[in-house]
């Protein structure tokens, strides 16, 4: 469904059909530069209405914005969640800079929710500390968790970069722990780092540390969580924030599996713990979880140097396939961010949607840092195959 929001902005919905609810993804496309703060309320308020009327229950929100507008911006989305969800307590979401690449104040919105049609679908605000950090679904098949914007490290001054990073996902293995979850039923993280290129390396040897003593590698681990390292802003005074997807299977009905790429090595190989894709099937169809991916080849170098045009054709040949080992294709994809190094690479990759049949995916292009500095284009994404 499209639902056109005059030439500013549009939403993007798709609803997938289960027995007794309903997933829907919603994107919001910010088509040209908004900088008015009304213009933004009176968006803000068309956006969330949709969500009242078809009587989603938000599970998941990242807003992409300018970080210089976001206790605005906050304020403007709280105040309307409130109004419209009195019941529903406090609702989490995560605030992400990622510059628009059409500049003004939000580039997109993308949000997970659930429609229940019966009382065995319930969903619950998760608080850790006295504040709102996840929603919770279950069903009669599974339950999930979404945890926003972890990060431990504001509580603890002083902190080194790698030893921020440690005590993020200890963070989160303490808040998966109190609400019932362990460590390795993580299937997706989104992990932000403003200066991601500093620290990256460093970055990984903390997560293999903390994998490593949350036994999460090793002989006999079924598989490493989907993952997105990408540069992101949500305040000046942290180094790194991440958001969580952690699923329990109830049921032989909810199978969950690994997904590997035959375009490109396993990034476990170049130091960096995380499997290209995860799939949860759940009935009629399975939705697969694409980590973050860029032009690395099947030896983990960078290919099309120099060259971005080049390296979004190569991201999208490696995301094909991907989605082919599960029968899928670009045209399932139902969520999707485009990191977009420079101008350059976002003029590159207008183009390339422009002269493809790929308009209808509902990308959020933003700027932002890869993890490599001769990285010039990422995409991660969600995509659900009908079976």
């Amino acid at each position: 469904m499209l639902i056109e929001l005059g030439e500013k902005a549009s939403i993007k919905i798709q609803e997938i059909e289960h027995s007794g609810y309903k997933i829907v993804y919603m994107s919001v496309i910010f088509n040209v530069a908004v900088k008015d703060d009304s213009q933004i309320s009176n968006l803000f308020s068309e956006i969330y209405q949709q969500l009242k009327d078809k009587g989603i229950r938000i599970l998941q929100e990242k807003i992409h914005g300018a970080l210089s507008k976001r206790n605005r911006t906050t304020a403007i989305r709280n105040r309307l969640i409130k109004k419209l969800f009195p019941a529903e307590n406090i609702i989490p979401f995560t605030f992400i800079e990622g510059a628009p690449c059409v500049g003004g104040i939000i580039a997109g919105i993308q949000i997970i929710g659930v429609i229940a049609k019966n009382n065995s679908v319930k969903t619950k605000t998760v608080f850790f500390g006295g504040e709102s950090i996840g929603r919770i679904l279950e069903t009669a098949d599974f339950k999930e968790i979404f945890l926003v914007g972890i990060s431990g490290s504001q509580k603890r001054k002083g902190l080194a970069l790698g030893e921020q990073a440690e005590h993020a996902f200890f963070e989160i293995k303490n808040i998966l722990s109190s609400n019932g979850y362990k460590m390795n039923n993580v299937i997706r993280t989104w992990i932000y780092m403003p200066k991601i290129l500093d620290w990256y390396a460093e970055f990984n040897k903390a997560r293999s540390k903390c994998f490593q003593e949350f036994g999460l590698i090793g002989k006999n681990k079924k598989y490493l969580p989907a993952s997105t390292g990408i540069q992101g802003k949500r305040n000046e005074k942290e180094e790194i924030f991440i958001d969580v997807l952690t699923l329990i299977s109830k049921t032989s009905r909810c199978i969950v599996s690994v997904m590997k790429n035959t375009c490109q090595n396993e990034a476990r190989e170049y130091g960096s713990l995380f499997s290209r894709g995860m799939a949860v099937k759940i009935e009629n169809s399975e939705t697969l979880y694409i980590s973050g991916t860029a032009s690395i080849d099947n030896n983990g170098k960078t290919v099309c140097l120099d060259d971005a045009a080049g390296q979004i054709a190569q991201t999208l040949k490696s995301i094909r396939s991907l989605l082919r080992t599960k029968k899928s294709c670009l045209s399932d994809i139902v969520i999707a961010t485009a990191y977009c190094k420079n101008k350059k690479a976002y003029t590159d990759f207008k183009k390339f949607i422009a002269n493809s049949k790929l308009k209808d995916i509902p990308f959020v292009p933003v700027y932002a840092d890869i993890c490599r500095d001769n990285l010039l284009f990422e995409i991660d994404a969600i995509a659900v195959k009908i079976k």
